[in-house]
Order: C-alpha cells, then sequence, then structure tokens
C-alpha cells in the first residue's frame, strides 16, 4: 500500500513536472513568435509609411515629393556575409560632399519610415544619405527580427558600402574618405549602440541613438511586466534559451549598455521623458555607461516613444548640427580642451567640458546640448588658433630678424664704425627689431582681450603657451600627412 501511495505522488509530481515544462515551452515559444517573428506579408508598405511621415511631419512633403519625383531616391541591394539579400535606399546631397549619414529604422519600421530623419541630414544639412531595411524588414530577407544585435555587422558593411558609393574624388584624382554619422531610432538606436562598441571603419565618427533601450533583456521583461503582468522568471529565461536555440542569439548576451561602455567615438543619446514602450528610465544608464569619448544628451519634453523629432522638430535639428558639426572640428575641440571653455543654453543651464571630451549637463534637464559650445569652437576658438598661429610665425621672424640684424650690426660697428651709411641702416632697423621685441607681449595681451571679450583672460605667458601647443601639433599633423 505505501508503495502505490509513493509511485502515485512521483507520477503526479512528474506529471506536474511536465505539465509545466510543456506549458513553459509553449509559452515561451509563444512569447517569442510575438516578439520577434515578421512574415513578409505583415509587413507595411513603403506607401504605407511616406503617407505616415507625411502626415505627422508635414514640413517635409514638398522635400518628399521633389526627391522621389526627380528619382533622386535609389535602391541598392547587398548579399551579406551571413547569406541573405539586404536592401538600402540612398540619395546624394544636393552638393558634392563627404559628409554621409547612415539611418537605421526602429521594430517592424522600414527604410521609408525613416524618410523624417533624412530630410534632417539631406535637405537641413547637405548630407549624403542611406536608409537600409534591416534583416526581416522592408525589402531585405528574413522572417524575424534580430532586436538590432546581430544587426550592428549589418550596419558596419552598410557604412561600407555607402563609402564606396558617396566617397569623392579631387582633381587630383586622389579618393577622399567618406566622414559618416550613423543615427537611429528605437530598435535602429540600439543597433547603433551594438555598433559602437565594436571596432568601426575610420569614417565612421560619431553616433546618435534615440529612445534605444539598455539591453534586449531589459527591453522584453518591462513589454511583459507592462502587456501581460508577468514577471521575468522564468518566461524570460525559457524564452531566451529558445531564441538562442533557433536564432543562435539570446536575450541576455544582447546587452547595448555594455557595447556602449565600450564605446570610444563621440554619441548622442536622445529620449521622450514620456516614453513608455522603452522606458525613460533606461536613457540615464546608457549615458553614465558612456565613459569614453564625447558625450551629450537631449531629453525631449512631453514626447513619446520616438516622436522626439516630430514633437521638437527645430530644436532636435539644431542639437544633432552642432553635435555633429563639434565632432568634425578637431581644432575647435583641443581649445575647448585646452581652455576649458564654459558655455551656457538658453535658460541659463550650464554645461562644462570634462576629459576626452565628455560633456554634461549640470542639472540633466532639457538643454540646447551643444549649441553654445558649438558657436564658441566656430566662433572663438578657430578665431583664436588663427591669431595665436599668426603669432607664433611673428614670433620667429622678430626673433630671427633681430639675431641677425644684431650680428650685422655688431659686425659693421667692428669693421667700418657707426658713421657708415650701411651701419645708420642696420642699426635703424636694429632699434626697430628691439622695441617690437621689448613689447610684444604686451601687444599680444592687449590685441587678445580687445578682440575676445569672453573671458578667455589671456596674458603673453600664456599665448607663448598656446604658440608652442600650435608649433608641436602643426608639425605633427604635417608630418603624419606626409608619412601617410
Amino acid at each position: 500500500m505505501k508503495k502505490r501511495k509513493f509511485h502515485i505522488i512521483i507520477g503526479v509530481v512528474l506529471g506536474i513536472v511536465v505539465l509545466v515544462a510543456a506549458s513553459l515551452y509553449g509559452v515561451s515559444s509563444y512569447m517569442l513568435a510575438y516578439s520577434l517573428n515578421y512574415p513578409e506579408q505583415e509587413r507595411m508598405t513603403a506607401e504605407h509609411w511616406k503617407t505616415r511621415i507625411k502626415s505627422e511631419c508635414p514640413w517635409i512633403s514638398v522635400w518628399m515629393d521633389s526627391v522621389y519625383q526627380h528619382h533622386c531616391v535609389k535602391d541598392t541591394f547587398l548579399l551579406m556575409p551571413s547569406g541573405y539579400k539586404a536592401h538600402a535606399l540612398y540619395l546624394y546631397a544636393p552638393k558634392s560632399t563627404d559628409r554621409t549619414a547612415i539611418v537605421v529604422h526602429g521594430y517592424k519600421v522600414r527604410a521609408e519610415g525613416m524618410l523624417h530623419i533624412a530630410y534632417l541630414y539631406n535637405h537641413d544639412m547637405g548630407y549624403n544619405v542611406l536608409l537600409p531595411d534591416l534583416y526581416g524588414h522592408g525589402e531585405s530577407e528574413g522572417d524575424h527580427i534580430q532586436m538590432g544585435w546581430k544587426d550592428r555587422w549589418d550596419v558596419i558593411r552598410w557604412s561600407q558600402v555607402a563609402h564606396e558609393i558617396f566617397k569623392v574624388k579631387s582633381k587630383e584624382r586622389r579618393v577622399k574618405n567618406t566622414w559618416q554619422v550613423i543615427h537611429g531610432i528605437s530598435m535602429g538606436a540600439a543597433t547603433t549602440m551594438a555598433v559602437a562598441g565594436e571596432k568601426t571603419p575610420g569614417y565612421v565618427k560619431c553616433f546618435v541613438e534615440d529612445c534605444g533601450y539598455t539591453s534586449v533583456w531589459d527591453e522584453f521583461a518591462a513589454q511583459l511586466k507592462d502587456q501581460f503582468g508577468l514577471p521575468a522568471f522564468p518566461l524570460m529565461n525559457t524564452t531566451s534559451a529558445l531564441c538562442l536555440h533557433k536564432y543562435g542569439w539570446s536575450f541576455a548576451e544582447a546587452q547595448q549598455i555594455s557595447q556602449v561602455r565600450k564605446s570610444t567615438k563621440p554619441m548622442l543619446f536622445i529620449h521622450g521623458d514620456k516614453d513608455a514602450f522603452v522606458p525613460y528610465a533606461m536613457l540615464h544608464p546608457l549615458y553614465d555607461a558612456k565613459e569614453r569619448g564625447r558625450k551629450a544628451i537631449f531629453i525631449a519634453k512631453g514626447s513619446e516613444h520616438a516622436m522626439a523629432y516630430r514633437d521638437h522638430h527645430e530644436e532636435y535639428t539644431r542639437v544633432v548640427k552642432d553635435f555633429v558639426l563639434l565632432c568634425s572640428m578637431e581644432w575647435g575641440r583641443f581649445f575647448s580642451l585646452t581652455f576649458g571653455a564654459f558655455a551656457f543654453d538658453d535658460k541659463g543651464n550650464g554645461m562644462r567640458t570634462e576629459s576626452f571630451g565628455q560633456f554634461k549637463t549640470w542639472n540633466m534637464d532639457v538643454v540646447q546640448t551643444e549649441r553654445a559650445l558649438a558657436r564658441l569652437a566656430v566662433e572663438v576658438d578657430m578665431s583664436v588658433m588663427m591669431v595665436a598661429l599668426a603669432l607664433f610665425l611673428a614670433q620667429f621672424v622678430v626673433e630671427y630678424a633681430t639675431s641677425v640684424l644684431k650680428g650685422m650690426h655688431h659686425i659693421m660697428l667692428q669693421e667700418q664704425g657707426e658713421c657708415t651709411e650701411y651701419a645708420r641702416f642696420v642699426h635703424r632697423w636694429h632699434q626697430v627689431f628691439h622695441v617690437a621685441k621689448a613689447h610684444r607681449g604686451r601687444m599680444t595681451e592687449q590685441s587678445l582681450v580687445h578682440q575676445y571679450p569672453v573671458g578667455c583672460g589671456f596674458d603673453a605667458f600664456s599665448c607663448q603657451l598656446v604658440c608652442s601647443f600650435l608649433a608641436v601639433h602643426l608639425f605633427g599633423y604635417c608630418w603624419v600627412t606626409v608619412k601617410i
């Protein structure tokens, strides 16, 4: 009797275990299909997205009609190393340029759904633009969504394609590299951050992520709780394991925040503070994880998921423009770091330079992220550089001329005396250069103070120090250029 009861208990327990396992497998399969399956017949058409973008951003309608009527938007297909056929749109800048933007779409969107960001770069900034369809989206092959993780390798490949399409040949027929920014929204932002953590080509200069998530695990766990009221354990664990078995990657390994932590190139972080789909709370951990390289933040007040550009398109455009401009100005960055320049936005919120050119808002509020600093770099730093360089050259000329004339003056006094015409001529110019040398420091200080009343606080010693920095950097740049 006891043995029989024991066997019954064992059978019941095993039955419960099998039932739970089968239930978990079934629910995990459903959740995986619900999250990642995206058959071609379910994809929204290009016309759907063009119409939607026009309705949300009517200011781009004229430009969009024009580029399509004049056949400026072109298609290209590519066979990826993984073996699938990928598709992208591209369009040239209005004027020939090496500046190029790779614009990456979000979850269940397609290239045409990013035409508003293409407008920002192509119309407002004069950039070439390439808009890829990620795996399983648009015209690209694939039957599931990779959440931006494995897509990072495809975007790096697309940057190489853009480099080949948009590189410029000069009059000397030398091939010039492109200068690229990668800009993504939502899952495209997650893709962009994943790319940033890898070794990217030298012509990829900076990144812009708009409302990206910290990790695929965090995003799915948040959606699981929000939509179904379920905890992460154990369903997230089983679904992640099933994803690894079926697609070759797991939710746990897709860590965008870890990629950001490894990144070294500049990155702009954008997020709407009313975003519930990709929680706004993910913004600051991502921003704080960026420990190397320049960084900036823009918080779109009142904006829901992926609506920052629609709600604040003028401010959004200014912030992106200024950030990308500042990233392209190496000399401006050098002066910002050297002089420790301060800048303020229109609301009086301060920003400061940090090591390696990083920027933080003091109160982490919405700011005109680097507009004031960009103006400072353009209008002050570059001007100071030119003045300082001119002063360095003038210093060299004065020192050299003074030495030569001093020697000539000494020789002529010994050989011919002061009464000769040549001796009087040399003596006169020797005195002129002697006076110029004596008053050089004072004239330098007065010149900078009068011309640049921005609080630089230069003195003669500082100017000579700047000249020395410039001479070393200029020599090094010329040497490297010649060697290359």
